[in-house]
């Protein structure tokens, strides 16, 4: 039983990790004008 709860809780912070990096990244953006949305899109043009 130990063991599933550890296995589970490891599955839900690697998740919230995720979406709480999203979020920070998102957060940053619009803190910084969406200079770094802009920077991003020139650079997703670039690879494509």
């Amino acid at each position: 039983m130990d063991e599933k709860s550890t296995g589970k809780k490891k599955r839900i912070t690697a998740r919230g990790g995720k979406l709480m990096r999203y979020a920070f990244v998102t957060k940053a953006g619009l803190l910084r004008g969406g200079e770094t949305r802009k920077q991003f899109r020139l650079q997703s043009n670039k690879h494509l």
